[in-house]
């Protein structure tokens, strides 16, 4: 009997002998991770490459179905990181935020959010690379869908992870793109998640002079762009403004605004009133290359900016606000001193052909409109503010200028009434009076 105890328990030693062995490597046994001549295993892996992990868990997991979840992930991590010395795909610290967040689970829905952003990136620029366009659209695209689907804290917590440790360009620019994500997402979600985040996101990427986005060329931090004309976004991006305007900022963001001198011209003072530090530069026009014509950061009271410009009549400067560093956030006012001002004009009109006539009003804007007559001219007469030479049976219709006690027409509204050229015609012959 004696004997037998013996044998079971060397049997037993021996079973689970084998079984340790066979399995305390399993990443390295499989060749998935390649560490022969002690060589950097950096670039035999993707960026977000979480298979090593997975499978290894899965392994694991078959080989010991009765350990607990922190037993399991202790030996893989053991396994990968201590053994193998497991650099790529995923950090130490990356490793223990996912599971300390998510658990074990954790791993096979980043996986899966990273594959997205993987996928995503090819449909929308038909490569995935580094340093480019891509490059910056997949990794706002990956921080904006583990916000949406985990957490705006894990997602944050992670993409900076991801980049821990690293000083080069590249790490620069993947941490300023994943903070842009951030704000942009939120952004995209206060316009209701107007059409999809991935063309959002694509067209944010396109205008990155406008959303602050960076990609590396010839060694430096620059703008993305695909080559977009930047004023066909003038209207959706840039804020006009008249007097005073009301916003918030949100740190590392920054907004434009456009103001025309119209027929105005003389030094304006642009302002702002706020409780947050914020700076502001002038630009006379808005491309990827454009200087700023002037720039101010503590010019106004206490932290607030004050800038000068100097303006023509009908000029348009562009002006672009943003908080000292991304620790201002808060609401601000932005406003304009007129008081400065030389000289004024008052609208002014262009000839265009015998029917109408440009207005260039106060604010710049040209709009085009009907010549306009006196009521008691003759046949052959002129507009009254442009000049043009108008037959009154052949052109037309007019901007009526007349008095209501002289003329048969009745007006409803306004003294300057269109009237249309058989009604003028009718008018002149005498046969009938005209109702507006």
């Amino acid at each position: 009997m004696k004997k037998i105890k013996i044998a079971f328990f060397t049997g037993a030693i021996a079973f689970f002998a084998i079984n340790f062995f066979s399995v305390k490597s399993y990443a390295f046994e499989n060749q998935m991770i390649d560490v022969s001549n002690n060589t950097d295993v950096t670039n035999q892996l993707n960026d977000w490459d979480l298979t090593t992990i997975i499978d290894t868990i899965e392994y694991y997991r078959d080989c010991f179905p009765n350990d607990t979840d922190d037993e399991i992930i202790n030996k893989v991590y053991d396994d990968i990181y201590n053994k193998q010395k497991y650099i790529g795909g995923l950090t130490s610290e990356e490793f223990w935020l996912i599971y300390h967040y998510l658990g074990i689970s954790g791993f096979f829905k980043v996986n899966n959010l990273a594959n997205d952003a993987t996928k995503t990136t090819k449909e929308m620029y038909g490569v995935n690379n580094a340093d480019d366009d891509s490059d910056a659209f997949r990794h706002m695209y990956l921080t904006s869908i583990l916000y949406r689907d985990i957490s705006k804290d894990f997602a944050q917590k992670l993409m900076t992870a991801h980049e821990a440790g690293g000083d080069k360009l590249n790490n620069k620019m993947d941490l300023h793109n994943n903070a842009r994500a951030i704000i942009l997402y939120e952004k995209w979600m206060a316009m209701n998640q107007n059409g999809e985040l991935k063309n959002y996101l694509s067209h944010c990427v396109a205008n990155g002079f406008f959303y602050n986005i960076k990609k590396i060329h010839n060694d430096a931090l620059v703008y993305t762009d695909v080559g977009n004309n930047y004023s066909t976004y003038l209207n959706e991006n840039v804020i006009k403004i008249n007097s005073t305007y009301n916003s918030s900022m949100v740190g590392g963001d920054y907004q434009w605004y456009s103001f025309s001198s119209g027929n105005t011209k003389g030094k304006f003072s642009f302002y702002s009133s706020s409780d947050i530090d914020l700076k502001v530069e002038a630009f006379s026009s808005i491309s990827k290359d454009a200087s700023y014509i002037a720039i101010n950061d503590d010019g106004g009271e206490s932290l607030n900016f004050n800038v000068q410009v100097e303006m023509t009549y009908f000029e348009t400067v562009y002006l672009k606000v943003y908080g000292y560093n991304d620790s201002q956030n808060g609401a601000y006012t932005l406003s304009i001193d007129k008081s400065q001002i030389t000289s004024k004009i008052e609208d002014t009109f262009e000839r265009y052909n015998k029917k109408m006539h440009v207005r260039i009003s106060s604010d710049g804007t040209r709009k085009t409109e009907p010549h306009a007559v006196d009521s008691n001219h003759s046949r052959y007469t002129n507009c009254v503010l442009c000049g043009e030479s108008l037959d009154t049976l052949v052109d037309g219709p007019f901007i009526v200028r007349w008095s209501l006690a002289n003329s048969p027409v009745v007006a409803l509204n306004s003294y300057n009434i269109v009237l249309n050229k058989f009604a003028w015609e009718k008018y002149l012959e005498g046969k009938r009076k005209v109702n507006i």
